[in-house]
């Protein structure tokens, strides 16, 4: 992560990204119980693939490249 934080911002970027993914853990964690009353564990899985490849398609479609 530091690869791609300025070093002016670097603290705070990276207990920002620290505290999102915490964040994310938390959430998935609380509403995987009810997810699977509501929607069984097939899916559950469904619901959170679809999640990753929708994060997939976004960084390929508008995340720049950045080699050289």
């Amino acid at each position: 992560m530091s690869e791609i934080i300025p070093v002016g911002v670097r603290g705070w970027g990276s207990s920002l990204a620290v505290l999102l993914n915490w964040l994310c853990a938390f959430l998935v964690t609380e509403t995987y119980d009810y997810l699977v009353v509501a929607i069984r564990e097939e899916g559950v899985f469904w619901l959170y693939g679809s999640i990753a490849v929708g994060g997939v398609i976004f960084v390929l479609l508008w995340v720049p490249e950045t080699k050289v």
